[in-house]
This record gives C-alpha cells, sequence and structure tokens, in this order.
C-alpha cells in the first residue's frame, strides 16, 4: 500500500519538486498516511489524513485544506482499492 501511495503522492507533487528533489523526497508524508488510512475509508477520511499530514509537514494549513486535498485522496483511494 506504501508504494501504491507513494505514487500518488509523486504525481500529485504539491511543491513541484521532482523530479529534481531525491525520489524519497514525499516518503515520510506517504508511510505515515499509509499507516493510518484503510482500504476501505472513505474519501473524505483520507482527504482528512492527506490535510493532516501535509499540514503537519509542511505548515500551510490553507494549501493543503481538505478541499484541495479531495482530488489526491479519490487517487489514492482507487490506487489501493483496484489493482
Amino acid at each position: 500500500m506504501l508504494y501504491k501511495i507513494k505514487k500518488v503522492i509523486d504525481e500529485w507533487n504539491p511543491y513541484e519538486l521532482l523530479p529534481d528533489a531525491p525520489d524519497d523526497e514525499f516518503l515520510s508524508e506517504s508511510r505515515k498516511i499509509a499507516s493510518i488510512i484503510k482500504c476501505d475509508d472513505s474519501v473524505d477520511k483520507i482527504a482528512q489524513v492527506v490535510s493532516t499530514v501535509f499540514t503537519q509537514a509542511f505548515g500551510e494549513g490553507e494549501r493543503f485544506n481538505l478541499e484541495n486535498c479531495k482530488n489526491v485522496a479519490l487517487k489514492i483511494k482507487n490506487a489501493i482499492v483496484n489493482d
């Protein structure tokens, strides 16, 4: 599940750091998300987790508010449920 979440987060690339940053740029955030969410969690729950993790990591609450995290949460949900 971690690999799938990391791939989605890397594609999201909220600060446009990739591909110039090291490959593990969002690894700690992806690990935190993977440790909290479950496959049967709703998109809203996943969005809340993404929002919390990225706000804690980068301190930009508005940038990572719930609404701004819903699209990436949907992609995470699809990635961890389908495959």
